[in-house]
């Protein structure tokens, strides 16, 4: 089993910066809309609070796609 690594700072309400041990994004919103801004890719995701149900979509293509 391998270690994980995730960290997410508050820059302002609402704005988030994520750390991983696989790069870094940020996240604007939050429940129920919170849009990531990645180094991979884009993403939106909606949610449901109080219900664990959630919707996410990539926007765009993503930087592998792009790279191909």
């Amino acid at each position: 089993m391998g270690f994980r690594y995730h960290r997410s700072i508050r820059i302002l309400p609402g704005v988030h910066l994520n750390l991983s041990k696989a790069g870094m994004s940020l996240s604007i919103g939050g429940s129920p809309i919170t849009l990531n801004f990645g180094e991979r890719a884009k993403r939106i995701t909606a949610s449901l609070p109080g219900t664990g149900w959630s919707w996410s979509k990539q926007l765009g293509e993503s930087r592998r796609e792009r790279d191909r």
